[in-house]
């Protein structure tokens, strides 16, 4: 675990923990949530729907349905704009420290989801940045975020 520890607080433009579809990303973000004092965001799946939970307070909410119980479409999904903007809040407000953000992805590429927060926290020095992506994804998220630096760690290695 030590060795998580270092890695995760050593100074970098952001972590980014890759794995393909059902591949890991999820669970390498829970362990890294246990590694050292962190805040942010997990992705829970429960049946077909995903639920976003706060890693400070385990605070949990619905965020993707596959069937029209929340307030907008993407792709297959119906995603609550509400529970992204609320995560957004949290993160902006984040001035230090380490920050985990469960995923990154498609949504984030077209300027929704979290990608709001995500300039903002690459822009604090203070902040340790790390995000789940799906492989394929990676060096889209780094062309489109700007990121520079980045320290990509496959998932199963966590």
């Amino acid at each position: 675990m030590h060795t998580r520890l270092s890695t995760l607080s050593s100074p970098m433009s952001c972590r980014i923990v890759t794995a393909g579809i059902g591949g890991g990303k999820s669970s390498a973000m829970e362990r890294l949530s246990h590694a050292a004092p962190c805040d942010g965001f997990i992705t829970d799946k429960h049946g077909g729907e995903r639920y976003l939970r706060r890693i400070s307070t385990g605070e949990s909410v619905l965020l993707m349905s596959p069937s029209q119980v929340l307030d907008a479409r993407f792709r297959r999904w119906y995603i609550s704009e509400e529970a992204f903007s609320e995560a957004c809040s949290v993160l902006c407000s984040f001035r230090s420290g380490i920050v985990l953000i469960d995923e990154v992805g498609r949504l984030e590429l077209e300027g929704r989801g979290f990608a709001p927060a995500i300039p903002v926290l690459l822009g604090r020095e203070e902040v340790s940045l790390t995000i789940a992506v799906r492989s394929g994804l990676a060096e889209d998220v780094i062309s489109f975020f700007g990121i520079r630096d980045a320290a990509i760690v496959q998932a199963a290695l966590i």
